[in-house]
């Protein structure tokens, strides 16, 4: 796991919350289903946004109609004006996610 930038300006809980179930999601499916020998997690982050990635050397997501968990960090991305990106292939996968950090939320 590798960290860059501040990454204590996640202080709101919601947010760290929504880094976390990414990081989960994503490893558990490098657990499950990528057959990977390594799998990597960078956290960065600025003033403008944090991004998050995991990363695998497995043999990729394939042909599959099943992909709730994605859809599911896909959702929380956009939830917070955010971004979800999913490249996949024989060399593995790779996720990223990318949250604006708001300076106020206006919205609460």
């Amino acid at each position: 796991m590798s960290f860059a930038g501040p990454v204590d300006i996640v202080t709101e809980p919601a947010v760290a919350d929504d880094i976390a179930a990414f990081v989960r999601e994503g490893l558990t499916n490098v657990v499950r289903h990528a057959e990977a020998a390594t799998a990597s997690v960078a956290v960065s982050a600025s003033p403008d946004d944090i991004t998050v990635a995991v990363v695998d050397d497995g043999h990729g997501i394939g042909e599959t109609s099943r992909r709730s968990g994605l859809g599911n960090l896909e959702l929380r991305a956009r939830s917070r004006g955010g971004t979800l990106r999913v490249e996949s292939g024989a060399d593995g996968t790779r996720l990223w996610l990318r949250i604006p950090i708001a300076e106020e939320r206006t919205d609460a």
